[in-house]
């Protein structure tokens, strides 16, 4: 098992490392595959940012950090031609987001597939939407209705195509 550190946070301002965030790796599937942890950082062994690298305060076992699943707020919003829908999962499921015109009727609907515990908000893991409809035609300007559908998660937010 491995850990990859994504992150040291300088709370302070004094330049030296107050906490680091990253995740644990493990290629035969360990439990602890890709857990999210967060360490304090003990800064009274060094003087000088430029020094040893600080001690890591004691702990049994690194803290994971929970996150529920959840439909984000797309972005941009309004938007014209394209936009992004973020979401967040607590744990694997397959994800569909159906998108709805105001009179309820499927305009789109995209099959994500099999999706592993995860925050999905940059544009690279978001849902893209590129305002077309099942038939590949630009839809109208007006208010539609995506839905994400996650396991037993499932919500709804609203969203604005102005031309």
């Amino acid at each position: 098992m491995g850990t990859s550190i994504a992150s040291i946070g300088d709370v302070n301002g004094d330049g030296a490392g107050d906490f680091a965030v990253g995740a644990f790796f493990d290629d035969d599937g360990g439990e602890d595959k890709g857990a999210v942890w967060l360490l304090f950082l003990d800064q009274t062994s060094t003087t000088s940012p430029s020094a040893a690298p600080a001690r890591i305060t004691e702990l049994e076992r690194p803290q994971r950090l929970t996150i529920d699943t959840e439909l984000l707020a797309n972005y941009p919003n309004p938007f014209n031609p394209e936009t992004w829908i973020p979401y967040r999962l607590a744990e694997a499921a397959n994800v569909t987001l159906t998108i709805y015109d105001i009179q309820g009727t499927i305009v789109r609907r995209i099959e994500v597939g099999h999706q592993q515990p995860a925050v999905y908000v940059s544009r690279d893991k978001a849902i893209y939407f590129d305002g077309r409809n099942n038939n590949c035609e630009q839809v109208s300007s007006g208010v539609y209705f995506y839905h994400l559908k996650a396991g037993d998660y499932s919500a709804t937010r609203k969203m604005l195509i102005l031309k």
